[in-house]
């Protein structure tokens, strides 16, 4: 069977060995793009921010930065587990 070729979708068409047709699921895009403001949740449960979206490391994944454009929360990559809309 051929690999999955991402093209930026959430699924991909593709040929198996006896040549029909079958749709494969991969990874799924990020909940959030850059310029959305947030807020970064806590392990007790308090936020920090507001913050905005600098850029999207990988699917999930995202840097930060305040109202001023400065690097937030020491310029950690943040997972969206931890992250909540402002």
């Amino acid at each position: 069977m051929e690999d999955v070729e991402e093209t930026g979708n959430s699924s991909s068409l593709l040929d198996d060995d006896n040549d029909r047709s079958q749709v494969r699921r991969y990874k799924q895009a990020s909940t959030f793009r850059v310029g959305d403001t947030l807020k970064v949740v806590n392990s007790n449960g308090t936020c920090n921010g507001p913050y905005y979206i600098a850029s999207v490391i990988s699917v999930g994944v995202y840097t930060l930065s305040d109202a001023k454009g400065q690097e937030a929360e020491d310029g950690e990559e943040i997972e969206e587990k931890d992250l909540k809309a402002a």
